[in-house]
């Protein structure tokens, strides 16, 4: 390595960093790793500013100076480049303890200086990720008060775990370069109505009300024109407000140069005899939709409305010609009932609607859907008496249609989740000497 000009050596580090991981924590530690070899790579390390723009903040309260101390030097060693921000507020028994009864929970000192460090380069952010699980009140909030009203001039990316609507509207309309926000437990605080208004680089939306319940969703749903939206999850609660939710897509298919540019829908519903409806009232706004999930979380025989609306509106023998489908563009279908409990054979009375669903004619069956590109069809669905319709499976799969069956139950989710810490835990993984690292610089 000493052989090479430090510009090469430079774009090797830049290099291996990149390609080790998308993990901040995990290109955090490779930065240091690379630094800490011998003088002649730590000096390269330090003429590599592309190192150090992935940062990793812990709240460690043991190693809250450690912490500070880090994140200034990074951020001053990431010279004029964009950082990417993970910030892991660390919960202890107590902290914790008061997160699993729904209290509050208070900013600390050693948090307050670390947001303090932050707020100072906010103008550098591309991204930042607010990791605490199931926190009542999220750091972010606390950044938001203390940088009033300032712009999030370069943010592309921000996901917070907790939020109320009224946060979640003031970041996006401070941050006009924002393309995916995701906020999946928003609190349930009273908020105002909004006039809605125009964010014209938002892209990917994921909105959940958490555990709390609440109306925060349709509250965000209702302040916002996102003209280039192509992909969106909405977690609606339980008795959800319908006119909101779908004044919003009825907004997107009216405003702007073109039709709504939603190409990807994930609607997750509880139990609420509205979802038929809205359902209903939506597909008409989504011109250019491609892939659909539908999840509920508990079983309802109202739920198998929607897949008799899909197999009505594309037939061709109920709509003769001239005639467009709603979703006419539509290639997969995901349809989950009962995710919230534990996996079982489900008689499935709607199984002829499902076969009619698709742009083929099976022998005996009804003509081709209207929807030429639909050609997916997953479910958690296990259909009791499946083998007498065996031949038209196989006729399905022989014309190119994918159908699967996958189980989504509580215990798999739980395996999966499982998995996932542990994969997340060798990325995040806290050791004395990454807290440690490069203090001494200072």
């Amino acid at each position: 390595m000493e052989k090479f000009p430090p510009e090469i050596a430079s774009y090797i580090f830049k290099f291996a960093v990149e390609a080790e991981s998308e993990c901040t924590a995990a290109r955090s530690r490779l930065a240091v790793q690379l630094s800490s070899v011998c003088k002649s790579w730590r000096k390269v390390a330090l003429m590599t500013p592309h190192l150090w723009t992935h940062i990793y903040i812990s709240t460690r309260k043991e190693y809250s100076e450690e912490w500070l101390s880090i994140l200034e030097e990074w951020i001053s060693r990431s010279k004029c480049l964009l950082i990417d921000v993970v910030f892991v507020p660390f919960l202890n028994e107590e902290v914790e303890a008061q997160v699993q009864a729904g209290l509050s929970v208070d900013t600390t000192v050693e948090e307050l200086k670390l947001v303090a460090a932050l707020t100072k380069s906010i103008g550098k952010w591309r991204s930042f990720v607010s990791c605490r699980n199931r926190e009542p009140h999220d750091l972010f909030h606390t950044i938001l008060v203390k940088t009033n009203g300032q712009k999030f001039l370069s943010l592309t990316e921000l996901e917070v775990r907790s939020m109320t609507p009224a946060d979640c509207i003031d970041a996006i309309e401070r941050s006009p370069l924002l393309r995916s926000f995701s906020a999946l437990e928003m609190m349930p605080l009273p908020n105002p109505e909004y006039q809605a208004v125009v964010h014209k680089s938002l892209e990917v939306l994921n909105l959940a009300s958490g555990w709390w319940g609440s109306h925060s969703v349709e509250t965000v749903l209702s302040r916002f024109i996102f003209p280039k939206l192509h992909e969106t999850f909405l977690d609606l609660a339980d008795e959800f407000i319908q006119k909101p939710v779908v004044e919003f897509f009825e907004r997107h298919r009216h405003d702007g140069p073109s039709p709504s540019k939603l190409m990807k829908l994930h609607l997750n519903f509880g139990e609420d005899i509205k979802t038929g409806t809205v359902f209903k009232q939506i597909a008409g706004f989504l011109p250019n939709l491609t892939e659909l999930t539908l999840d509920y979380q508990f079983p309802a025989e109202l739920n198998e409305g929607e897949l008799v609306y899909l197999w009505l509106s594309g037939s061709p023998e109920k709509n003769p010609a001239p005639y467009v489908p709603p979703l006419p563009k539509l290639q997969s279908l995901e349809y989950y009932i009962g995710t919230r409990l534990p996996r079982r054979k489900t008689p499935f009375r709607l199984w002829p609607f499902i076969l009619a669903l698709f742009p083929i004619a099976l022998k005996g069956g009804d003509p081709p859907s209207l929807r030429p590109e639909l050609k997916t069809f997953i479910t958690n669905c296990t259909f009791s008496y499946k083998e007498k319709l065996s031949e038209s499976i196989t006729a399905l799969r022989d014309a190119g249609i994918v159908y699967e069956e996958v189980d989504r139950s509580p215990a798999s989710d739980k395996t999966s989740a499982e998995g996932d810490s542990e994969s997340n835990d060798e990325g995040v993984e806290e050791t004395d000497s990454d807290s440690e690292l490069d203090a001494s610089d200072n």
